[in-house]
């Protein structure tokens, strides 16, 4: 009787301890990997849009330039 006792109550905390350890790793790894994807398309899109408003002021005033320079010896 006391065999089967202890061998229950071993099992019994055996599993219930692994339940909720692995419940927490389970959340734990799945927003540490959520935050990560999260701030990896954040930082991307972040310097995906500056590097397009860069280029884009740079062709503006490329063509801002070009037809300064046109008109300028155009009239002079």
């Amino acid at each position: 009787m006391p065999y089967y006792y202890y061998f229950f109550h071993y099992y019994y905390y055996y599993y219930h301890y692994c339940f909720y350890f692995c419940f927490f790793y389970f959340f734990y790894y799945y927003y540490y990997y959520y935050y990560y994807y999260y701030y990896y398309y954040y930082y991307y899109y972040y310097y995906y849009y500056y590097y397009y408003y860069y280029y884009y002021y740079y062709y503006y005033y490329y063509y801002y330039y070009y037809y300064y320079y046109y008109y300028y010896y155009y009239y002079y």
